[in-house]
């Protein structure tokens, strides 16, 4: 079972209402109260989330941002002080991340080992080439309906959905008088 996996299948509900509806779901909101930088940042054309909670992951953000001296400001200098002036951090970070396009930021942060990931729409997960390529989406039999599939496997084989739920009352004879059936 892999991460993206997981991932998505937490967002199966509002996958389905996207699935159902065609429109997108609102977002949710990004950030962790106890980790600074850990957000989603605006870009030029989207959101990219940093995760740059420890020292190391900060000195390479602060590299790639171009400023290599927000490692020794005190107010950056280790975790509890960052969270504590987050506000600031933040206000400093928000303009540089918002100056350029997603893919120059996930580039950039991965090449320096930070972890970071590009915010994507329901949609977008959902054609999303690692979607595909996990065999993620699974059609309903005799049905035009598609639900995102379990994020489990057993022996390489993803669990298929087997039929379409029963109409309504389908099963009322044997539920309610097995003995008939």
């Amino acid at each position: 079972m892999s991460l993206f996996e997981t991932a998505t299948t937490w967002a199966s509900l509002l996958a389905a209402q996207v699935m159902a509806s065609g429109k997108e779901v609102e977002k949710q909101g990004s950030g962790a109260p106890g980790i600074a930088p850990y957000k989603a940042y605006g870009t030029q054309d989207g959101e990219v989330v940093i995760a740059a909670g420890s020292d190391a992951l900060f000195k390479g953000l602060c590299s790639v941002l171009g400023h290599p001296e927000w490692v020794s400001d005190a107010r950056f200098i280790d975790n509890p002080n960052r969270v504590a002036n987050q506000a600031v951090l933040y206000g400093l970070i928000d303009p540089l991340v918002a100056a350029q396009p997603t893919s120059h930021w996930v580039d950039a942060l991965e090449a320096a080992g930070v972890p970071c990931a590009p915010v994507n729409t329901v949609g977008q997960v959902l054609e999303h080439a690692q979607t595909q390529a996990l065999d993620l989406i699974h059609p309903v039999p005799g049905t035009s309906m598609r639900f995102v599939a379990l994020p489990v496997s057993f022996d390489g084989q993803r669990p298929r959905v087997r039929s379409a739920p029963p109409a309504l009352g389908a099963h009322t004879q044997q539920l309610l008088f097995p003995e008939l059936v």
